[in-house]
């Protein structure tokens, strides 16, 4: 697992990455980096599209990372366009947690 940080979008959002895997046993790092990583001003958007494998266990950290988020007054928003993941969303109600947007234009647009 891979995680890159894109670019500091002008809208505020900080924009990132996923690659690889996220399986259990890349929960610790993926943990790790996210909390290591300075939010813009309006909060973290998280591409998933180039992620070959998610897990459920893993969609555990991303509630995490916005609930931390939504206490200092910032967001995080998913972007998925892969059908597998937008079901694991529905399934899981993530989708009712989390934004979840078909592109990283969308998602940093309001």
């Amino acid at each position: 697992m891979h995680v890159e940080v894109v670019t500091e979008a002008p809208s505020g959002w900080v924009v990132v990455a996923l690659r690889g895997d996220l399986d259990l046993a890349g929960l610790p790092s993926l943990r790790s980096r996210l909390r290591s990583l300075a939010p813009g001003d309006r909060g973290v958007v998280v591409d998933l599209d180039p992620v070959d494998v998610l897990e459920a266990e893993s969609l555990g950290v991303f509630l995490g990372l916005a609930a931390r988020l939504r206490r200092t007054g910032r967001d995080l928003r998913l972007v998925s366009t892969i059908d597998r993941h937008l079901e694991l969303f529905e399934l899981t109600g993530v989708d009712r947690a989390l934004a979840v947007h078909g592109s990283i234009v969308d998602a940093t647009d309001d």
